[in-house]
């Protein structure tokens, strides 16, 4: 099976489905606890090791996304999950997303013993394919994404241009009665600026331009406690929108959480009030899935405010999360009634910046994706 954002997370934890029960009772869920008045912490070398959860069913993964100065959109993955039904086997994916819609990609699956990866630090490293950070490529603020398996390579150096954060409460979801249950995510880097060069059957190139680069683990089934799953990222010259919008499923409440952060030159800003308006629902014709032609995003921190309103312009890209799993995984998924898809959307975002008394209009082309998981 190939994997592209945002199926490869799905698929981290789809395959358990065939041997997991269905519960339905409402159990509570914790968004972030913390304190009043906190809405991020740094990070430290733990939290972008590995952590190999010994509890529950384990999923750990570290993924880049990339936008060239040409339009194109760069994502890889690594990770290790216990919810496959091969066995806990690493996975390493990578795409390209072409502006014509043409998608690049391949997976692979090597033995667990491929997998090597540190406590401290990002040190993450399949075969001759690799991950890291400052610490391992010992320039300050400097990451590196090496993958180069079957006809597609990825070479990247990668600048860290705003420091890297996590939502407070140890970046946790919390879920159940008994609050065992978690996923979490840090942002090892929310601004980068990249350069390098990429390999395929069709020749090398040089790439340039604006990335991301989060890491997220947890020891409960995403299809447990997600339904759909919106990303947006925007990078312009002066700074870059990082958004996510979780949807979970009726078991934990079935409510919207969502995140917005803004990274510049003056570092990293978590908004702690976030509301987000969907518009004018579309129907997929290929799918049967609804989606909203416009995203409104407000978000507030006292007087200062972020107004992103996205207009989708086109379908760039849409994957059937179930169509390379063998016929008899599909049939007993579907039973259930879970048909995942991931779309990929090209927008333009009217973006207002209250910050500081002042206000900044901008326009921005962009895409984001969309995960449906039903």
């Amino acid at each position: 099976m190939y994997f592209f954002f945002p199926i490869f997370i799905f698929f981290f934890t789809l395959c358990s489905l065939l041997y997991a029960p269905c519960s339905f009772a409402e159990e509570p869920l914790l968004v972030f606890p913390h304190p009043p008045g906190v809405t991020s912490t740094m990070l430290s070398a733990r939290d972008l090791g590995i952590h190999r959860v010994q509890k529950g069913v384990y999923s750990e993964v570290w993924t880049f996304e990339g936008y060239t100065e040409l339009g194109e959109i760069i994502r890889a993955a690594v990770g290790i999950s216990e919810a496959f039904p091969w066995g806990s086997k690493p996975v390493l994916t990578a795409g390209i997303l072409k502006l014509d819609g043409q998608l690049l990609k391949f997976n692979f699956r090597p033995e667990k013993e491929d997998l090597r990866a540190a406590e401290e630090g990002m040190d993450i490293s399949l075969r001759q394919s690799s991950f890291q950070g400052p610490s391992v490529t010992g320039r300050r603020n400097m990451f590196e994404l090496k993958i180069q398996e079957k006809e597609l390579g990825i070479f990247l150096n990668l600048t860290c241009l705003s420091p890297g954060w996590k939502p407070p409460g140890d970046g946790r979801l919390v879920f159940g009665k008994d609050q065992k249950s978690y996923w979490a995510i840090s942002v090892p880097c929310p601004r980068v600026s990249f350069e390098g060069r990429v390999t395929s059957a069709t020749g090398m190139k040089f790439v340039k331009g604006w990335g991301y680069i989060d890491h997220s683990y947890s020891n409960i089934r995403i299809l447990d406690f997600s339904r759909r799953w919106i990303s947006y990222r925007v990078h312009m010259p002066e700074l870059s929108l990082n958004f996510l919008e979780i949807t979970a499923t009726p078991k934990y409440g079935g409510q919207d959480i969502a995140l917005l952060a803004m990274a510049d030159r003056n570092g990293t800003r978590v908004f702690p009030e976030v509301k987000v308006i969907h518009e004018q629902m579309l129907r997929d014709k290929q799918t049967g899935y609804e989606y909203p032609k416009i995203i409104r995003i407000e978000a507030r921190d006292g007087n200062d405010r972020i107004n992103i309103r996205l207009r989708v312009q086109g379908t760039i890209n849409r994957e059937d999360g179930l169509a390379d799993l063998k016929a008899a995984e599909r049939a007993i998924i579907r039973m259930f009634g879970i048909s995942p898809v991931g779309f990929t959307f090209t927008n333009m975002a009217d973006i207002k910046l209250t910050l500081n008394g002042k206000t900044q209009d901008l326009y921005s082309p962009g895409i984001h994706s969309l995960l449906v998981i039903k």
